[in-house]
This record gives structure tokens, C-alpha cells and sequence, in this order.
């Protein structure tokens, strides 16, 4: 076409295309082949047989190949100098990090939106919170109660015959102070419970009808999230969104909230 033009390689110091992954991360003994981008045909380079400036003088643009030939060109030494970044979590994330050791970076495009949804509905997450919170404070009181009603019934044991005991361990009302403070713990906890999954089920809506929040399933995270957490040392909407940080930029993950 006339208005074809290879302008875009300059961005570049290597173009790959037709790599055949996955097999181009794992198996060595593919052929790498240099394109004549003005003739169109194909040469066998028979591997990165000279330096790279000497190899990649005579033509940039290749086709298949494999890891190391990708090594040799950029005159690398190990792989976790190396970012790939890539949108598919086995094809380009799982298979790069455990086979080569390289730095990955996971494009999520859907991101962008949970992003956008998570903080027009911010105000339904707090509440989220909060109701989580008092449940948790109502099993607390709970706990204190059981154990209030055991000290109870060692007392009871201790002056009276078993047949005579009063005190009820499950917290039937009406029996002693602690059992129905206990029972009324519970029909709290029990009904803040239902409250919170109701809540959760519309919040998780407002994301996808079906699936909710792609990093979570229900209140704990998604075999999606453990893999982003195990296998990508970075992720993002889109590969752009890096065009503005330096090569020599490190990222630091947060601190984790275990104690």
C-alpha cells in the first residue's frame, strides 16, 4: 500500500513476529529466520552467530525463534532483567515466570472498569465494612459469653448434682443473665449475616451480573487473584500505561497486612 510505512520499528531494537508461544518459551532448538521487510522473504540466521550490533545491523525483524535468541540479541545474562508483558495469565505470564524467570507484567483491560465501578460505589463498600465490623464484634461478645456461662455451670457442678444445673451452654433465653445475652449475640450475628450477604451479592452486581469483582469470589480472593499475586510482578490496564515510567523505575509492593 502506498501508504506502508515501517517508521514503527524505530520504537523498537527487536521485532519478533510468528514466535509460536508458548513453544517459544520453552523449547530451544526452534529456528529463528530474519524477514526482509522490503522483499518480503524469509532468511535462516542459523542463531545469533556474531554480536548482537553486528547481527541486528543486518535486519531487526525476525520470525519464530526462541528465548535465547531473544537473550543473545538484547545481551542479557539472566532473565529476570527482562519485563514481558503480556494479556494472557498461561500463555504469556505463568509459562514466562516459571520456565525463564522473567519480570511480567499482566495487561487486565477490565481493570479499567472495576477501577471506575469500585469508585462510584464506594459508599456501598464502606457499608460493607462496617456491617463485617459489627458482626465481628457481635461473635467477640459471643466468645465472651460462652465462656462467662462456663465459669456458670463449673460453679453449678461444684454445689449442686447435675440434675439440677440450670445453666444452658447453648444460651436458651430465660435460663440465666449470660444465656440470654448469649442467644441475643447470636440472633444479632445471624441477622447482620444476612444483611452483609445481600449486600455483598448487589455490590458484586455492579461489576458483572454473573462474576462480580474479578479479583474476588464472595469475601476472599478469586484463583484469578492468587495466580496475579503468584506469577505477575506487575499488572495494568494496558501496555501504555507504562510509556511514562523510566526502565530504570523500581516498583515495591505494598507491605502485607499480616502482623
Amino acid at each position: 500500500k502506498e501508504d506502508y510505512t515501517e517508521d514503527w520499528l524505530d520504537y523498537f531494537d527487536v521485532a519478533i513476529c510468528g514466535s509460536c508461544k508458548p513453544a517459544f518459551l520453552q523449547d530451544p532448538y526452534l529456528s529463528l529466520f530474519r524477514i526482509n521487510t522490503a522483499e518480503h522473504t524469509l532468511t535462516n540466521t542459523d542463531g545469533v552467530d556474531c554480536p548482537a550490533d553486528e547481527f541486528l545491523s543486518k535486519g531487526k525483524v525476525f520470525q519464530g525463534g526462541n528465548w535465547n535468541h531473544l537473550h543473545a540479541m538484547l545481551e542479557l545474562t539472566s532473565g529476570d532483567k527482562l519485563l514481558y508483558v503480556g494479556d494472557h495469565m498461561y500463555g504469556d505470564i505463568i509459562r514466562s515466570k516459571r520456565t525463564l524467570g522473567w519480570r511480567t507484567c499482566l495487561v487486565i483491560p477490565e481493570l479499567e472498569v472495576e477501577m471506575e465501578t469500585a469508585r462510584e460505589e464506594r459508599g456501598r463498600y464502606d457499608n460493607l465494612m462496617q456491617l463485617e465490623h459489627m458482626r465481628n464484634v457481635e461473635d467477640a461478645s459471643a466468645d465472651v459469653l460462652r465462656l462467662q456461662l462456663a465459669d456458670e455451670y463449673e460453679e453449678e457442678m461444684e454445689s449442686a448434682d447435675e440434675a439440677e444445673v440450670s445453666v444452658d451452654m447453648e444460651g436458651e433465653p430465660g435460663l440465666t443473665e449470660a444465656g440470654e445475652a448469649l442467644a441475643d449475640a447470636l440472633q444479632r450475628r445471624d441477622e447482620l449475616q444476612q444483611e452483609l450477604r445481600g449486600e455483598a451479592v448487589e455490590y458484586h452486581k455492579k461489576f458483572h451480573p454473573l462474576w462480580g469483582q474479578i479479583f474476588t469470589a464472595g469475601f476472599q480472593d478469586s484463583r484469578f487473584a492468587k495466580q496475579v499475586v503468584d506469577y505477575a510482578c506487575l499488572y495494568t490496564t494496558r501496555a501504555s500505561d507504562l510509556v511514562a515510567v523510566s526502565g530504570s523505575r523500581e516498583f515495591r509492593a505494598p507491605r502485607g497486612g499480616m502482623p
